[in-house]
């Protein structure tokens, strides 16, 4: 057999391949548990707490600001509580190349259809008289 049929031979070989791959496994993306935990959040409805308004008041920002902010924002699962009940507890920090623009972090109850931000952490020398 020659170099031009086993090559031909292996061009089929590989593109059924390819087919039988794109067939089984489609268009399927790989998201992490916390992208997918972060549009749960984000898709709920989302209340806060007296302290995290005082917080927001302190940084000019309203509530619809801080809910579209959360996709910037990843759970740490190391700090977080995810088996608590009745509410989960989720703590939230910005993705390392958001930190300098969001200077603190999130604590927030995930109920079942309500998203609550119980405490805003500030990270940088910010003041608020709400802490």
């Amino acid at each position: 057999m020659e170099f031009q049929d086993r090559l031909k031979l292996y061009m089929i070989g590989f593109l059924v391949g390819l087919l039988l791959v794109y067939v089984l496994f489609g268009n399927r993306s790989c998201i992490s548990l916390s992208e997918v935990k972060m549009s749960e959040l984000k898709n709920q409805r989302l209340k806060l707490s007296e302290n995290v308004r005082c917080s927001l008041e302190c940084m000019n920002k309203t509530t619809a600001q801080l809910k579209s902010e959360l996709e910037f924002f990843e759970v740490n699962f190391d700090k977080s509580h995810p088996r608590e009940k009745p509410c989960r507890i989720y703590y939230l920090e910005p993705r390392s190349h958001f930190k300098k623009f969001y200077p603190y972090h999130l604590i927030i109850k995930d109920c079942d259809d309500l998203t609550l931000i119980t405490q805003i952490i500030f990270q940088n020398n910010i003041t608020c008289p709400c802490h």
